[in-house]
């Protein structure tokens, strides 16, 4: 019993840490494009880290399913920013992978005889786990996921047709996570991540 109650204390951490850093770093991105361009926008409201974590998408991430966050609404008047705002969300998600990875890789031990190492390599695992998952899950068509930023800021043209179909494009979302697949790439790529 306390074994499950310490998984399930670590996975829901390594969530919220997905969750809030991968919306931290967007934000930042976005106030440095929105001040150097001079715009004055109310830059307190996008650093408040309990916007980013989004109830469904928690829920999801506890079942290993896929896992999503909350988005900031953006009001961007370049493509470059749209570019840059999306390679950041989905490069932070790559870089706590790495993070985590290379942390559990060094901590790791066949059998941890320490109650605070065993916590350390299970929320490392999560971490990497959820990280991946929430690239892999960005990585999808939708109009609020980073590849869609990107998507508009490359190929506006594209972007629109995406729009246009963006129904059919959650439903394959929905598919994808019914059918464990964002659970099942992010535990092949966290496996090959970890012994490296």
């Amino acid at each position: 019993m306390i074994l499950i109650l310490i998984n399930g204390i670590c996975n829901l951490l390594a969530i919220l840490l997905v969750m809030i850093f991968h919306e931290l770093v967007k934000n930042i991105v976005y106030m440095i494009y929105m001040s150097v361009n001079g715009y004055s926008y109310k830059f307190t409201d996008y650093l408040k880290i309990h916007k980013s974590i989004d109830p469904i998408g928690v829920v999801l991430a506890m079942i290993k399913t896929g896992i999503f966050s909350k988005q900031n609404t953006y009001i961007i008047r370049s493509r470059k920013a749209a570019i840059t705002i999306g390679a950041s969300g989905i490069f932070s998600m790559l870089f706590l992978s790495a993070i985590s990875a290379c942390s559990y890789h060094v901590l790791y031990v066949e059998n941890p005889q320490n109650i605070i190492l065993f916590i350390e390599l299970l929320f490392f695992k999560y971490l990497l786990l959820n990280s991946l998952m929430m690239f892999l899950c960005n990585l999808f068509p939708i109009v609020t996921f980073d590849i869609s930023l990107i998507i508009a800021g490359m190929f506006p043209e594209t972007f629109g047709k995406i729009r246009k179909h963006e129904s059919i494009f959650k439903l394959l979302f929905m598919i994808f996570i019914i059918l464990q697949i964002f659970s099942g790439g992010s535990i092949i790529l966290g496996t090959y991540l970890i012994f490296l």
